[in-house]
């Protein structure tokens, strides 16, 4: 119940956030204005501040809106997020140290992808991407990596949105991403060759769990050129680490040192990983 020290405009933003996040679907400023009870001109108000500061995502061609990044972030502090962190770092550190190459750390929410640690070389050309970011997952090695490792069912429901054109190397078709998927199950990595962010280029490996699940995956990151160059060496060394991470963290959850394990890190990802603002 509001008290005299709530600030009410404040209090109704965080409502229309709830709203969002009870919701497995984007919602529509009309469905948000209905749910409110607040008028229309003040809910968009709210949504576009919201989508502005990075709380809110507001999905242009279809006009809906969803969880930002902003409060990906809130997900970095989860304790099967914690634990995959330090189950990866000397894996991602070892990488970027090898290779100088910008090493990633994704998981999956919904039909995007949630940065959760990144390591960067010196002289790493600039991304964009940092951790808590959001980006689609059809368009994303990491996010193609995980998608090509899931259950049928969840794989066409994530196909089954808008495949947003992010540059124009974007693969926005769902019967070519189809395709396109069974190919990076077939060699065990997924390539974003400019698909994402002009001039930029990455290498995924899925890590997946006992029942081959994909809990998670990881990418090497360069400009398009250099990263082609190795390519060989990439793959070869991104499969091999995807492995030893996902032996690891079987290891961890059967020794019992997280009760949850990667167990709750893969299936229920959207209620363990972002609980902290509800199912996504």
């Amino acid at each position: 119940m509001p008290t005299k020290y709530s600030v009410q405009p404040i209090l109704k933003a965080l409502r229309l956030l709830d709203t969002i996040g009870a919701r497995s679907h984007d919602m529509t400023l009309a469905e948000l204005t209905q749910e409110s009870g607040l008028p229309k001109t003040t809910v968009f108000r709210y949504l576009q501040t919201l989508s502005e500061a990075g709380y809110l995502r507001h999905n242009q061609q279809s006009d809906r809106y969803g969880i930002g990044p902003r409060l990906a972030l809130f997900a970095t502090s989860s304790r099967e997020v914690a634990q995959l962190r330090r189950s990866v770092r000397p894996e991602m550190e070892s990488l970027a140290a090898d290779l100088n190459l910008t090493v990633n750390l994704a998981i999956g929410m919904g039909t995007y992808i949630v940065y959760v640690d990144i390591v960067k070389p010196r002289n790493a050309p600039h991304m964009d991407a940092h951790i808590g970011q959001q980006h689609p997952m059809h368009s994303t090695a990491v996010g193609k990596a995980i998608m090509a490792h899931l259950p049928p069912a969840e794989r066409n429901a994530a196909l089954d949105s808008v495949l947003a054109e992010m540059t124009a190397r974007t693969i926005s078709s769902p019967q070519a991403m189809r395709r396109h998927l069974q190919s990076v199950k077939q060699r065990g990595y997924a390539l974003d060759r400019e698909e994402t962010e002009t001039g930029m280029s990455c290498i995924g490996c899925p890590v997946l769990d006992a029942t081959g699940y994909p809990i998670a995956a990881i990418s090497l990151s360069a400009l398009d050129a250099r990263l082609m160059s190795i390519l060989d060496e990439c793959s070869r060394r991104l499969i091999e680490a995807s492995g030893c991470i996902a032996s690891h963290l079987q290891a961890t959850a059967i020794r019992g040192l997280s009760s949850s394990g990667t167990e709750n890190l893969g299936k229920d990802r959207g209620d363990s990983i972002l609980a902290v603002f509800g199912p996504v």
